[in-house]
């Protein structure tokens, strides 16, 4: 194989892949400084990473200096974002989830604009974005007395008292399972 592979690969070279926030080597100034000041002002891990996600997507895709971005870019940018399948879900994005885009872009842009880095934020003349409103799936009551009724279910008393608990807490505050299990 290794004979074989020698062979086929004679006229090809390999190189290790690198990736950048941009098409240049260098990642702006802004960009780094941006992330520092905002973990210096406590933004939790969890916010600073969608921030990142969703910046480098934005940088990866428009691939030109935060200068010269204009507000077409980011409305172009918007629009394809919010029309075209997520290559990992395969689903368009939410009108939420573009709210959500357009709002890390601006806040971004707007520390860029504060700190000198441009003259003017190109998210400012972007209008908002509306978002259907959802309709709540609320439970019936039944549903609750059933949830209820699988609490008793478990054979020893401590496993049904805290799964009580939990079902309380959960039906009480309209917390969601993933903040009750942080």
């Amino acid at each position: 194989i290794r004979n074989k592979m020698n062979v086929i690969m004679q006229n090809y070279s390999v190189v290790q892949n690198k990736y950048a926030v941009t098409t240049s080597n260098d990642i702006p100034d802004a960009y780094k400084h941006f992330f520092v000041a905002k973990k210096i002002e406590g933004l939790s891990d969890t916010t600073l990473d969608d921030y990142k996600r969703k910046i480098d997507m934005f940088l990866n895709s428009v691939k030109i200096p935060i200068e010269n971005i204009t507000s077409q870019t980011v409305q172009v940018f918007l629009f394809k974002y919010g029309t075209t399948p997520s290559s990992t879900t395969n689903h368009v994005p939410s009108d939420q989830s573009v709210r959500q885009m357009k709002s890390v872009l601006s806040a971004f842009f707007s520390w860029c604009k504060e700190n000198g880095y441009i003259s003017k934020n190109p998210c400012e003349s972007i209008g908002r974005i509306k978002c259907q409103k959802k309709e709540i799936d609320v439970l019936t009551k039944e549903q609750i007395d059933s949830i209820r009724n699988a609490c008793r279910t478990f054979r020893n008393r401590t496993e049904q008292a805290r799964a009580s608990a939990l079902v309380e807490l959960l039906l009480s505050t309209g917390m969601r399972v993933s903040e009750a299990i942080n």
